[in-house]
């Protein structure tokens, strides 16, 4: 059964920290691309 989370996307105030491994570039570049784009969109 897949649960479905429902809520605000409003990150104001809160600090996040983002780890990515030097290991396969190709995989982890794209990765944190759009880790940060999502980030950027909610604040």
């Amino acid at each position: 059964m897949v649960e479905i989370l429902e809520g605000d996307q409003n990150a104001r105030g809160l600090r996040f920290g983002v780890v990515v491994s030097r290991f396969n570039d190709f995989v982890t570049s794209n990765l944190l691309t759009g880790a940060l784009g999502v980030l950027n969109q909610s604040v």
